[in-house]
């Protein structure tokens, strides 16, 4: 079907890509002096200045995209990363959504059934509603953002090795999360934080100062969540419990080749090594919720605390049992 594509289309989605021939070219040299001979040659065309770089490590190489032109992937980079900057503009407004929904929800129920008391301090409902609802909410979604950041560098910006996704996904993760916590504190989107900030700076200041101090229980049940979620899921593998539990009893094994069967025993891609754009946000985002609140609140400290003991056995046991890391990046 991409046929009936224009080639215009098919070139931007890197689907015409002639197949013998190609911008990108590797030369291995018996000798260092040899190398270094080639590498201070100039061969740019332009005198006075030259651009050169080692060759990375083979199996970080990502050889589907090896014949991207460099101009292509800046390109598409700086459109993905365009996006993704509007995607941190909405983001405000999408946590406001959230964090405000619980109230809205209290008040139907509340024209529901007048006679019901759901501000009690001691409601299940509030409690359910207002502490561990919108919190799950966001995790979740913030749990699935660094694989589609990984997709967007490996598909359409289309990074020629896994380094360069690693650092394009920490990046962005990082950011997101930081927001994520932006927004928690003023409920509102960016925008209107801005113009607040232009009209009265004052009263910025003092919309940052309560909602860092009212938005205390709603982190806490995030750094929580995250402590349940997102490390128990790494130690429980789930991707490869998936493939193998429901995948594998519906593939008849005796008709399969054996190349599809150590695929099929393979890991997947995101289970085989540590991918630091996925790790290390999560665990600068507990650093900051505690370094914020460990001189106000004490017990947020300790909550994260407990975050990253449990963190750093499930992250050791995946080091020493679990994960290769395949090259140096």
């Amino acid at each position: 079907y991409f046929l009936f594509l224009p080639s215009l289309v098919q070139e931007a989605l890197g689907l015409n890509i002639p197949e013998f021939f190609c911008g990108t070219g590797f030369v291995e040299f018996k000798s260092l002096s040899a190398k270094q001979s080639a590498v201070q040659c100039n061969l740019s065309g332009e005198p006075n200045w030259m651009i050169t770089r080692d060759a990375p490590d083979p199996r970080d190489i990502l050889w589907s995209n090896i014949c991207t032109e460099h101009t292509k992937i800046e390109t598409r980079k700086i459109v993905t990363q365009f996006f993704l900057v509007i995607g941190i503009l909405v983001w405000g407004t999408f946590v406001t959504i959230v964090t405000n929904a619980a109230n809205e929800s209290i008040d139907n129920i509340r024209k529901a059934d007048p006679f019901q008391d759901v501000n009690e301090s001691n409601s299940n409902l509030v409690v359910v509603l207002r502490g561990y609802i919108p919190p799950l909410i966001v995790s979740l979604i913030l749990l699935w953002l660094p694989q589609v950041f990984f997709i967007l560098a490996v598909r359409v910006i289309r990074f020629k090795s896994l380094s360069q996704v690693d650092e394009f996904v920490m990046k962005w993760n990082t950011g997101y999360r930081l927001a994520n916590i932006f927004f928690i504190f003023f409920s509102i989107s960016l925008i209107d934080a801005f113009r607040c900030f232009k009209d009265d700076p004052e009263l910025f200041i003092q919309l940052v100062a309560e909602g860092i101090l009212r938005q205390s229980t709603f982190l806490i049940n995030l750094v929580l969540i995250s402590t349940g979620q997102e490390t128990m899921l790494q130690l429980l593998q789930w991707r490869s419990l998936i493939k193998q539990a429901l995948y594998r009893p519906l593939v008849n094994l005796n008709k399969r080749s054996r190349r599809y069967l150590d695929r099929l025993n393979e890991a997947p891609d995101f289970e085989k090594a540590f991918i630091f754009g996925f790790f290390a946000p999560t665990l600068s985002y507990g650093l900051m919720v505690a370094m914020m609140y460990s001189y106000m609140a004490p017990l947020v400290l300790g909550v994260c605390s407990f975050f990253f003991w449990v963190a750093s056995k499930v992250h050791t046991h995946n080091a020493l049992y679990v994960y290769v890391q395949p090259f140096e990046g």
